[in-house]
């Protein structure tokens, strides 16, 4: 199946305002000589991504009308698994565990959560513990040890081979960008 572009989606809720000429908008500021060219093109930058908002919000309800009774009740349980994972990141979450909250199989559970998500339980539980030791990072009082661990990583090793895959920089670099003020 071919993806069609955003601006062309058939049957769907159409754009207010193309957003097209916005970009051409901010396109024709960026080289005009106008006063306040900047302070322009940002609120015509802001103005296109209201314009995008409201339109994927109006597919969204549309899709959303469309789902079966049995999709929504899955969008519940997986909002309660996501949840559920939000608050325990820290801990080791099993594919069993998790199965057993949203009361599915390991095997049933682990398929609809990838067709879900389109990522694995593994790949996205990695996400949030990356995501929660980007903030801690930035806490320049913690040790990336303790950042390691408050994350849910076993072992500093794990943290930092799996944060450098992910981010193509070690905790240490990326902290690096949040210490503008020596000690």
């Amino acid at each position: 199946m071919f993806c069609q572009p955003i601006l062309e989606v058939s049957g769907s809720a159409s754009f207010t305002e193309n957003p097209i000429d916005i970009l051409l908008k901010i396109k024709k500021l960026y080289y005009s000589s106008i006063s306040f060219k900047e302070m322009r093109m940002y609120e015509e930058l802001l103005h296109f991504f209201i314009v995008i908002g409201e339109h994927n919000c109006q597919i969204e309800h549309k899709l959303s009308a469309q789902k079966t009774p049995q999709q929504k009740a899955y969008d519940k349980k997986f909002d309660l698994v996501t949840e559920y994972i939000g608050q325990h990141y820290m801990e080791p979450v099993s594919l069993e565990d998790l199965a057993a909250f949203a009361g599915f199989s390991k095997y049933h559970f682990s398929r609809i959560f990838k067709a879900h998500y389109q990522t694995s339980l593994p790949e996205y539980i990695t996400s949030v513990r990356i995501s929660k030791a980007k903030e801690l990072l930035e806490n320049l009082d913690l040790s990336i040890m303790d950042v390691a661990l408050q994350s849910g990583f076993l072992s500093l090793s794990s943290f930092n081979r799996t944060f450098k895959q992910r981010n193509n920089c070690t905790p240490s670099q990326f902290r690096k960008m949040f210490d503008y003020f020596p000690a």
